[in-house]
Parts: C-alpha cells; sequence; structure tokens
C-alpha cells in the first residue's frame, strides 16, 4: 500500500540531475543560438555608451515634462483664480488649453535652449 502512495506523489526534480548551462550550449550546432546568448550580446550593445550629436532630444523631453508639472501646475492655479469656471466641462476645458500651452512653451524654450549649448 505504500508503494502505491509513492507512485502517485509527484516528484520534484533534482538540480543536480539538471545538464551543466555550458555542456547544452557546447552540444548545439554553429548555426544555434540560445535565447540567453542572444540577450548578452543585445545587453553588451546597450551598455556601450554612444556620443549624441546635435540636441539630445530624450534629455529635452524629460525636462519639459518635469518643468511643465513644476510651472504650470501652480500657474493654472493661479490663472483659474481670475476666470470664472461654473462646471467640470469648463474646468477641464480651461485646463487644457492653459497646460497644452505651458507645455509647448517650455518645450521650444528647452529645445533652443539645448541647441543652443551644443
Amino acid at each position: 500500500m505504500q508503494d502505491d502512495d509513492d507512485a502517485a506523489r509527484p516528484t520534484t526534480p533534482n538540480p543536480d540531475d539538471a545538464p551543466d548551462e555550458g555542456t547544452v550550449a557546447a552540444e548545439r550546432t554553429d548555426g544555434e543560438q540560445s535565447d540567453a546568448d542572444a540577450e548578452g550580446e543585445e545587453q553588451s550593445d546597450a551598455d556601450e555608451t554612444t556620443q549624441v550629436e546635435g540636441v539630445d532630444t530624450e534629455h529635452v523631453m524629460n525636462l519639459t515634462f518635469v518643468l511643465t508639472l513644476l510651472l504650470g501646475v501652480p500657474t493654472v492655479v493661479v490663472l483659474s483664480l481670475f476666470v470664472p469656471l461654473d462646471g467640470w466641462g469648463e474646468i477641464l476645458s480651461f485646463v487644457v488649453r492653459v497646460g497644452a500651452g505651458i507645455w509647448f512653451l517650455t518645450a521650444v524654450a528647452l529645445y533652443v535652449r539645448e541647441r543652443r549649448r551644443t
């Protein structure tokens, strides 16, 4: 009876029985490449730094996002004090119009600033 219980119980794989990764890689043919090998090559390419010529647009976008929030929110709040807003539709419309203007001006100013620095 005890033997039947042991046979029905699932077994867990023993890590010592698994083939060594180096052995598996060595057994592959020359044309095959594992996902781990391909990932390692992609990581080594990503680790290399490149020099950007001209304006670093990623830097400009990041600064635009941060400065638009830091400067735009207080500006929208102060400007909204002087405009009668009688409902959520008007509030949303006001915030989008003013926020878009602030975002656009911030983006252009930062792009020009970075263009002059390079």
